[in-house]
């Protein structure tokens, strides 16, 4: 029996099982494979790659015809990186189960320990599940081809995948914008009080004047900085530091900042793993009319807390 939108009782009971083999052949098969052997970033990938499938079969159904941005080669990815990218996809699947009345995943945090793929691999299991969910209440009765296993993949090729994911989602929830920018720089800060609470160091607490004629390419810039600090403080305190990657080519959106932000909590929780810092940050609401100059004072904010750390190591 041919499987095909609108079929009889029998095809939509044939579509339901179908379904299900999928989520096993994208999540479970690989839990399975991890008990048999360890879990490669080259597993995650397959994984990632099918869920990059499955949010094409929605952008179709949703007669999304542009084209998505692609980001650009990753370098330098660890497990941990690709997990808090990960977290961005989830919040953006969140945003599309809302769009169409479904009860939404819940937010997440980064775990507070030293991530393997099979913790990222677990996190893109719920993101598939999740996105099955939002095509069956959808109709979508055709399923994403299979992925083949490709061994050799690193972190950063799943870390590429994720942002993948994330910028084919922008056209049907919409891009990140400065708000949810300047709400990670908050939670950077918070990151960097708890640690400075650990070493009993006093932060500055007041960011600099507001300044005109701001773009996201200048809080990016702040940020890469930043990076480069946090690097700093991680070489005297034995840890091997940050590589920074290249400097994005082209305009810079707010979706590139939030990157940044992503790799700067990323080091900063791991920064708190090594000296054993427990505490987790508070969750905050997403503020309101947030503009790239608010982001780049609370960036160079950052900025200042970083150097203070690492002049009082």
């Amino acid at each position: 029996m041919n499987i095909h939108k609108g079929g009889t009782v029998g095809s939509q009971y044939l579509l339901s099982v179908a379904r299900l083999l999928l989520v096993i052949g994208s999540g479970l098969f690989l839990s399975f494979a991890a008990q048999a052997e360890t879990i490669t970033p080259s597993h995650v990938y397959q994984a990632s790659q099918q869920l990059i499938n499955d949010i094409k079969l929605i952008r179709e159904h949703s007669n999304v015809t542009t084209s998505a941005k692609v980001p650009g080669l990753q370098t330098h990815k660890l497990p941990l990186h690709a997990y808090t990218k990960s977290l961005e996809v989830r919040a953006k699947v969140g945003r599309l189960q809302k769009k169409h009345n479904l009860p939404a995943i819940t937010a997440a945090e980064i775990p507070l320990k030293k991530l393997t793929p099979g913790d990222v691999l677990e996190s893109i299991e719920v993101l598939l599940a999740e996105t099955d969910k939002i095509k069956q209440a959808l109709n979508i009765n055709q399923l994403a081809p299979s992925v083949p296993f490709e061994p050799g993949k690193t972190s950063s090729n799943v870390y590429e995948n994720l942002w993948a994911a994330s910028y084919l989602l922008d056209d049907l929830v919409g891009p990140i914008n400065p708000n949810l920018v300047f709400r990670n720089v908050q939670y950077a800060l918070n990151e960097v009080a708890i640690i400075a609470n650990k070493l009993n160091i006093a932060l500055p607490d007041k960011p600099p004047a507001r300044q005109s004629d701001i773009k996201p390419k200048h809080p990016n810039i702040a940020g890469f900085k930043n990076l480069y600090r946090i690097a700093r403080v991680e070489r005297k305190l034995d840890i091997a530091p940050v590589r920074v990657s290249n400097f994005p080519e082209g305009k810079i959106a707010p979706a590139d900042v939030y990157d940044t932000t992503n790799n700067i909590l990323a080091e900063l929780i791991r920064l708190k793993v090594h000296m054993g810092a427990t505490a987790q940050r508070s969750s905050l609401p997403v503020p309101e009319n947030k503009k790239p100059a608010d982001v780049l004072m609370q960036m160079q904010l950052l900025g200042s807390c970083l150097e203070t750390l690492e002049q009082n190591i």
